[in-house]
């Protein structure tokens, strides 16, 4: 059971990360933009169970966790879409705008 603290303690982090910092909007305020995040966060976690017990018998215990958390990562913003989708909030992708757009090296 101490295995599942290292995908609940990354998705606090790399959600905020993600949500907080990339480039896009959420459609929603409120009880909808929780309801979303409390629904990705079950969708990360069932990923990564899944994965951690496919990859077990390839990759041995400690592999499979390493490769779970990995590739749950990198799919954590499909999955932040999906789960924010099934309560009907729409995230939407804006274009890139760096900070210092008149600054060249």
């Amino acid at each position: 059971m101490v295995v599942w603290l290292i995908p609940m303690g990354l998705f606090l982090s790399l959600a905020a990360l993600y949500l907080g910092g990339a480039p896009i909007r959420i459609e929603a305020k409120g009880a909808r933009e929780l309801l979303g995040l409390i629904v990705t966060f079950a969708l990360y976690l069932a990923l990564w169970g899944v994965l951690r017990a496919v990859l077990t018998g390839i990759a041995g215990a400690a592999g499979a966790v390493a490769a779970a958390t990995i590739l749950s990562v990198v799919a954590l913003p499909w999955t932040a879409r999906i789960g924010f989708r099934l309560v009907g909030v729409r995230i939407e992708s804006l274009p890139y705008h760096p900070i210092a757009e008149g600054h060249h090296d």
